[in-house]
């Protein structure tokens, strides 16, 4: 597999797809409005999906982020869609990277792990991952009345990871320049952008607050 191994400077802004979030619009046409305002990375997470669909998903989303974002997708038990799709990884919290593949030197593509924790976090700093995703920070509709880590808790998962973070959960223009003063290397997102009126107009706001308000140190790039 050759992907984009080089992962973005921060601020990174990730769009996490969810087609039963978009107002009954195409997660593609959300996906070019998503990177034609400023977002550098595609997360597909759709995990009812047949690996059919799914495969001319990646295809359309493949045209859509070319030279523009990373684009990755939830892993899947399925690892013949890995070694043919041309996408990076992201692994859940309960799955390390390492029981992927037996030899780790191998992946030259992006990976990611999702954490919801401190300890997960610590944890994780064994992993050869390019970056954590932390949260719930805030409420979301993903995890309705789940726990919430909020940004002391995300503050403190920063310093103690050697690995980027970045944020999810509840995250949208409103508190986002809060998000970015904890000095995280980006965020994730899903209905600040699928659930918007104008999702092109979102990103490029996102975008500008992101861009105006990252503190991220200058040792991940």
């Amino acid at each position: 597999m050759s992907v984009l191994s080089k992962f973005p400077p921060a601020p990174v802004l990730c769009w996490v797809t969810d087609r039963r979030r978009t107002k009954g619009r195409k997660l593609v046409d959300i996906a070019q409005e998503v990177v034609d305002g400023g977002f550098n990375m595609i997360r597909i997470r759709e995990p009812d999906l047949g690996e059919d669909a799914l495969e001319a998903l990646i295809d359309q989303l493949k045209d859509i982020t070319r030279g523009k974002a990373i684009l990755m997708s939830n892993w899947r038990s399925s690892d013949n869609l890995w070694k043919h799709s041309n996408v990076g990884i992201h692994f859940p919290e309960a799955m390390s990277p390492h029981e992927f593949t037996s030899n780790p030197n191998e992946m030259d593509y992006i990976t990611g792990r999702s954490v919801h924790s401190i300890e997960a976090a610590s944890a994780a700093n064994y992993d050869r991952v390019n970056y954590l995703t932390y949260g719930t920070v805030f409420p979301s509709k993903t995890h309705p009345g789940g726990p919430t880590q909020g940004l002391e808790n995300l503050s403190s998962t920063i310093a103690s990871s050697v690995h980027p973070i970045l944020a999810i959960g509840g995250i949208n223009p409103s508190n986002l320049s809060d998000v970015m003063a904890t000095g995280v290397y980006g965020v994730s997102v899903i209905g600040a952008i699928s659930e918007a009126d104008k999702p092109l107009e979102a990103s490029k706001l996102m975008t500008e607050i992101a861009n105006s308000n990252s503190i991220a140190g200058a040792q991940w790039i």
